[in-house]
């Protein structure tokens, strides 16, 4: 396939970007970090960096692209709305009107399964179970409208697949495990609530493979959504002291009513608004729920529709993940 992934210099993007290559398709990168990019020209992926509002640049990229993967996205717990909907909303509706022109094969656009979120513990949770009244948090409905705004344009005739892979992990994570071990390094990690949530996780390999198997699926799996993860849920807890027995790292877990939590969170983020302070608030309502509530996603349809199946387990990604951190951040 002839593919441009947006977002090649994150995460995702970039492990997706390789994984083309080694797959001998023809891959177009694009992202706004030029060192990532010179590392992804390193393993033989052509690079051109953009910004998704230049709307001039998108056309040119996608004219004659087979397969396009939006993984572009500002991900983050805390920030500015106007942001969000500038880098979530406003760049999914440009390479929507790039796609549409250039005459895309496919859209694979990864959406987020936070749309799904709210403060209730939630269990296998269906690609079609109601969306909550409110977004959780304003990275949340970012990405639920930009996926709105994508399936508006499958229903109009764009060909298009969504992915909703949770919590993407592994090495190289830039975000959610190392967010963790900057906090656990001080010795506490509390546990919010009654400790008893449950959590799906996902392996970067395990994420890519489902990428992949959206830009071959058959025509039935266009305009569909799909949940993606480890299939694997396990309690909050027991990851948690999973990965901090990894690195030898002693923590100490004392426990904290969700409510107390809840409620500090929010004053943390008043105070954050109110002065106008930078980076994000050292809790979130966002992350205590994250911790203390159940949210764990049905990928059924994924097994059935996209013969997706997770081929590195759990385990096996959290030593991969604590091997690479010890060697490039020695002892946490």
């Amino acid at each position: 396939m002839r593919a441009l992934v947006t977002g090649a210099t994150g995460f995702l993007g970039g492990a997706l970007a390789r994984r083309l290559v080694a797959l001998r398709h023809d891959v177009l990168a694009t992202g706004r970090d030029l060192r990532e990019g010179a590392r992804l020209r390193e393993h033989g992926v052509e690079f051109a960096p953009a910004e998704l509002g230049d709307r001039a640049a998108l056309a040119r990229m996608c004219a004659g692209r087979d397969r396009v993967f939006h993984c572009a996205a500002l991900s983050s717990l805390w920030g500015r709305a106007q942001d969000f909907h500038t880098a979530n909303v406003a760049g999914t509706d440009n390479v929507i009107a790039a796609c549409s022109r250039a005459g895309v094969g496919r859209l694979i656009h990864v959406s987020s399964p936070s749309i799904c979120m709210d403060t209730r513990d939630r269990q296998l949770i269906t690609e079609t179970e109601p969306l909550p009244a409110r977004p959780i948090n304003l990275y949340a409905g970012s990405k639920r409208e930009a996926e709105k705004r994508v399936l508006a344009a499958a229903a109009a005739g764009l060909p298009v697949v969504v992915l909703r892979p949770q919590a993407v992990f592994g090495p190289g994570d830039p975000a959610i495990f190392p967010r963790i071990l900057r906090l656990a390094q001080r010795g506490v990690f509390p546990v919010f609530g009654r400790g008893d949530s449950w959590i799906d996780i996902t392996c970067l390999d395990n994420a890519v493979d489902a990428l992949v198997l959206a830009a071959e699926a058959p025509e039935r799996c266009v305009g569909q959504v799909y949940n993606v993860s480890n299939g694997d849920p396990r309690p909050t807890q027991e990851l948690l002291n999973r990965l901090f027995a990894e690195l030898g790292l002693h923590v100490r877990r004392p426990r904290i009513p969700f409510a107390a939590a809840f409620a500090a969170a929010a004053v943390l983020e008043r105070l954050h608004t109110w002065l106008r302070l930078r980076g994000e608030p050292r809790l979130t309502r966002y992350s205590v729920c994250v911790l203390a509530r159940t949210r764990t996603l049905d990928i059924a349809k994924a097994r059935r529709d996209l013969g997706y199946v997770p081929r590195v387990d759990t385990d096996t990604g959290l030593r991969q993940f604590a091997g690479w951190w010890r060697e490039n951040h020695g002892n946490v």
